[in-house]
């Protein structure tokens, strides 16, 4: 690698087939952030196998450093200055992302957009944006950071392990039913009576209030993933899990502790099995005002977007089934084109 100061990117192949993939350096939490960056084609039949990070960008970036290697085997114990490494500065919040998830012993391959996109350029970027979902469905596992742990996490997670093991989903994930004699269903039937105290209802609320839950991207990272991981700190759940008992709180529980908007969006973040309710994206395109409106397979004919003056300079169309839980939502503009990258995700 060349000498150390800011990461220079290394062009990606133009036919825009190729991605780079992180692999993550063991270490402990403390330890400085070392990493490597190589291409990897699509059109390979034996892709590396990978992990695809599903968080929010935050506002901050922090002066700490991560370190790179492009290209090249990494191997920490021949650093003997880590001024000759090239680096970047990430927010804060995939830094500390990146230090929970980091393995102690074992290198860890993942697909991170703010690293493994070259944000300052903007050809690249719309080429990479345009692939984001073959990237997180050929993914082996998608991480969802919802942040560090709080003083309600660990009572917000007991609360979903508790409750989900009382929960039965119908076939098409439409609704559910609770086990004769579980928590669930005394939750369900003699609420209270439940051991659940109001302070199990309001950490778990407050978990699905996180910044996570309100972006626009989530949808498309955690319905096109084969398996889904969430963390919290180092504390983790099933994703099937919390599709449980947002289930189960949308249909069964009184409503006293959660707002109605904040279980619809979560809700929408679990397709039907089967479902015939669609929603199309534009992407690639430049937006000022766009109302997305679910639609049965007979109305889909007439589906509406209602684009700006812009809309000529639309670059692209591609559809993304968002399975929303039969509610008319609005997701936010987007502009992929001229958008900076915290726009943009």
């Amino acid at each position: 690698m060349a000498g150390g100061g800011q990461f220079v990117y290394d062009a990606l192949d133009p036919s825009g087939n190729t991605i780079r993939l992180l692999t993550l350096l063991p270490g402990q939490f403390s330890d400085k952030v070392y990493l490597s960056l190589t291409h990897e084609s699509f059109q390979d039949k034996k892709r590396t196998p990978y992990e695809s990070l599903s968080y929010t960008w935050g506002e901050s970036q922090t002066p700490e450093k991560v370190y790179i290697w492009q290209n090249s085997p990494a191997n920490v114990s021949n650093v003997s200055n880590v001024n000759s490494l090239q680096f970047l500065h990430p927010r804060t919040n995939l830094l500390t992302a990146l230090k929970y998830i980091r393995l102690p012993n074992t290198p860890r391959v993942i697909w991170v957009d703010a690293i493994c996109i070259d944000q300052d350029n903007i050809t690249e970027r719309n080429q990479q944006v345009a692939r984001m979902g073959q990237i997180y469905s050929y993914a082996a596992q998608v991480l969802v950071w919802l942040g560090p742990e709080d003083e309600s996490t660990s009572m917000a997670l007991e609360t979903i392990e508790r409750l989900s093991a009382g929960i039965l989903l119908t076939e098409d994930h439409r609704n559910c039913k609770t086990i004769t004699g579980s928590e669930a269903e005394v939750a369900e039937c003699r609420f209270e009576e439940s051991k659940f105290t109001p302070q199990h209802w309001t950490s778990l609320n407050q978990l699905i209030r996180r910044p996570w839950f309100e972006r626009l991207w989530i949808r498309q990272e955690v319905q096109l993933a084969s398996k889904v991981l969430v963390r919290c700190g180092y504390a983790k759940i099933e994703w099937g899990k919390i599709e449980k008992v947002i289930i189960f709180v949308e249909q069964k529980v009184r409503r006293v502790y959660f707002r109605v908007q904040d279980i619809l969006k979560c809700r929408s973040l679990f397709h039907y099995i089967g479902s015939n309710r669609y929603v199309y994206v534009p992407q690639g395109t430049i937006l000022s005002n766009l109302s997305l409106i679910l639609y049965t397979d007979e109305e889909f004919s007439t589906v509406k977007a209602f684009l700006s003056k812009d809309a000529n300079k639309t670059l692209a169309l591609f559809p993304l089934k968002f399975f929303l839980g039969g509610y008319e939502t609005q997701i936010a503009p987007v502009n992929c084109v001229t958008s900076t990258p915290i726009e943009l995700y």
